[in-house]
């Protein structure tokens, strides 16, 4: 029944989740010769649930404003 939440209280949400973890890790996995995407990364995540919180997440700009490129 998580869809039936408003999209403010979701979003309240996941500002509550990236505020909690103390050092937000990069969204990108450097290697020696290659860069990935590191999709375990807090925003990420939220973003592979449903289509939902995909849209959600990427409308949520304080989800995006902490990550380290």
């Amino acid at each position: 029944h998580i869809h039936r939440l408003p999209v403010e209280l979701l979003q309240q949400i996941f500002l509550l989740v990236v505020n909690d973890v103390s050092d937000c890790p990069s969204i990108f996995a450097l290697g020696p010769t290659t860069i990935s995407v590191n999709f375990a990364s807090v925003p990420l995540v939220f973003t592979r649930v449903c289509r939902n919180w995909r849209v959600v997440a990427r409308s949520t700009t304080g989800l995006w404003s902490r990550i380290r490129v």
